[in-house]
């Protein structure tokens, strides 16, 4: 285990920021900034067919639950 260690101690904090990313503030998660892109749960009917006037994603508001069409 002294080998982990002396590598621990010395790069520890390198590979931490590296690898996942450390959050030096936090993410505000605001009405604005709540977009996210998800799966449309219209596009298929409850048979299972595809409703080609559906896309296949849309914006959700993930605060509102608003839904919209995708903006590029």
């Amino acid at each position: 285990m002294n080998c982990y260690n002396d590598w621990a101690e010395e790069f520890i904090d390198r590979a931490v920021d590296q690898i996942s990313g450390r959050l030096h503030e936090p993410l505000t998660l605001t009405e604005e900034n709540a977009w996210r892109r998800v799966w449309n749960p219209n596009r298929y009917d409850r048979d299972y067919n595809r409703v080609e006037s559906q896309p296949d994603y849309i914006e959700r508001n993930m605060i509102t639950n608003e839904v919209r069409p995708i903006q590029n």
